[in-house]
């Protein structure tokens, strides 16, 4: 059934189980899938360096990058920084010895997708057709993509600002960007068809065991939340949460944003697209309630009431003990 609200003049379809978002940087996971595939054949080796693929005249500048491996790059392990429109010279840079940090980089991502591209001998539509061969149709996943086609084009979400504006097409900076095969970025999907590949994840379909192996590995410590130890395998956050291997990942286009997380041992996940700011931070939340298993936020209700319940035993104990040893002190003791 199709419901259109309409909003300043204009009738807007609502969006529906057809409609299309950008996945952002959950681009990275499904990407690092998608390499996982060329280390299956043996066309790459996850630790030879990728200029012997493919030299990047953007930073030959520096003879560090000599040394940049797959494997760096899908850990955020390379040394580029996220974007290098980010900086004012729009000049391609290492800040550390590659393979001697964690920064996160959307750029190495790309230089990875580009070595594919060389491998393949393929145009940036040729590699999207390759990965759709490789991942997505295998699994019945038939409105995924990293390059918009007349199809998901049609049924894709406008975006919507932080304070609720529609973003007019025409005025949006990121729009030449949003049809490019971007590795980090420009995956385009929606729920139902992504989960379809979650559920591959879970069932180790799609790859050797060998490369699920490497794939969900923890590479790269991040940091810690509420004292839980949080890695980077080969693209996946990996949050070290006792009795679950979840791997999770959330990705900000500005007005796209999205999350999905899976715990492989418990066999449950969920996938968030938003055409708004604040997905990855509703996902973040829905993460949090349901890291124990789904009924989590009970859980966490029923121990509160408990340790309140327990700390006024404690304290109706600790007033009766009081009362007993004042009666047994001499009268002297008591007064004082």
């Amino acid at each position: 059934k199709n419901i259109v609200k309409k909003d300043a003049g204009r009738f807007w379809d609502l969006c529906n189980n057809a409609t299309i978002f950008e996945a952002a940087s959950i681009s990275k996971s499904v990407f690092a899938a998608f390499v996982m595939t060329f280390v299956d054949e043996g066309r790459l080796n996850l630790d030879r360096p990728l200029h012997e693929y493919l030299p990047y005249v953007d930073i030959e500048h520096d003879e560090r990058y000599r040394n940049i491996t797959a494997r760096m790059v899908l850990s955020h392990r390379s040394g580029f920084p996220n974007w290098r429109t980010d900086y004012s010279d729009h000049q391609l840079f290492l800040a550390f010895e590659p393979g001697s940090d964690f920064l996160y980089s959307g750029e190495g991502y790309q230089y990875l997708a580009m070595v594919l591209k060389e491998l393949e001998g393929a145009t940036w539509e040729g590699l999207d057709a390759t990965f759709r061969a490789r991942v997505t149709e295998p699994l019945g996943m038939t409105r995924t993509v990293f390059m918009l086609d007349a199809v998901t084009e049609k049924d894709k979400a406008e975006p919507y600002g932080r304070d609720g504006s529609w973003t007019n097409p025409e005025h949006d900076p990121n729009r030449a960007l949003r049809f490019q095969f971007r590795a980090a970025a420009s995956l385009h999907t929606e729920a139902l068809d992504f989960s379809r590949w979650m559920i591959a994840l879970a069932n180790r379909e799609g790859l050797s065991e060998a490369a699920f192996s490497e794939m969900f590995a923890p590479h790269s410590l991040v940091g810690h939340t509420s004292r839980i130890p949080v890695h980077y395998t080969l693209g996946f956050y990996h949050p070290k949460v006792r009795g679950t291997k979840l791997f999770f990942h959330g990705g900000n286009n500005g007005d796209f944003s999205s999350f999905f997380a899976l715990d492989v041992n418990r066999g449950w996940g969920f996938a968030l697209f938003t055409n708004s700011a604040f997905g990855e931070d509703l996902g973040n939340e829905l993460l949090f309630h349901l890291v124990g298993g789904p009924r989590l936020g009970q859980v966490v209700v029923l121990l509160a009431v408990v340790l309140g319940i327990v700390l006024v035993l404690l304290g109706w104990l600790g007033i009766r003990f009081a009362r007993g040893l004042r009666q047994h002190l001499p009268a002297p003791l008591r007064e004082v």
